[in-house]
């Protein structure tokens, strides 16, 4: 099982071919990609700060890219709450970083993530 970040999740809901061979393969080789509950945030807070446009409102874009196949939405409970705090290391201090990459390591999967700080973070497996 994988874990998606935010713009891993947008790209291939909207712009699949800007997806790296090593990200595709990933999400063919996993029968499940996780969705943290904070990227649907993030995505709401890009299009509100007209940092991204979609091809539909928000909430309904949300809808469509959490119900595309193999694709499972990963809630923020307590303990991915807490953990996100009490990551080792230089963390990321982004709080919704901190949150993709605490439920990567809850759940034991690999983050696939085009954000350098993640890919630099040693403490949690990635690729991109």
């Amino acid at each position: 099982m994988i874990v998606l970040d935010t713009a891993t999740w947008i790209w291939l809901a909207s712009s699949p071919d800007k997806l790296t061979r090593s990200a595709k393969s990933a999400l063919s080789d996993h029968q499940t990609a996780y969705v943290s509950a904070i990227s649907a945030w993030e995505v709401g807070m890009l299009v509100a700060r007209n940092r991204i446009t979609l091809d539909r409102p928000v909430d309904r874009w949300v809808d469509f890219a959490l119900r595309m196949e193999g694709i499972e939405p990963a809630p923020v409970d307590s303990r991915i709450g807490v953990l996100a705090t009490l990551l080792p290391g230089d963390a990321p201090a982004d709080p919704a970083d901190r949150l993709i990459v605490a439920t990567a390591l809850e759940r034991g999967c690999l983050l696939v993530t085009p954000d350098r700080k993640l890919l630099d973070y040693p403490f949690c497996p990635t690729l991109w």
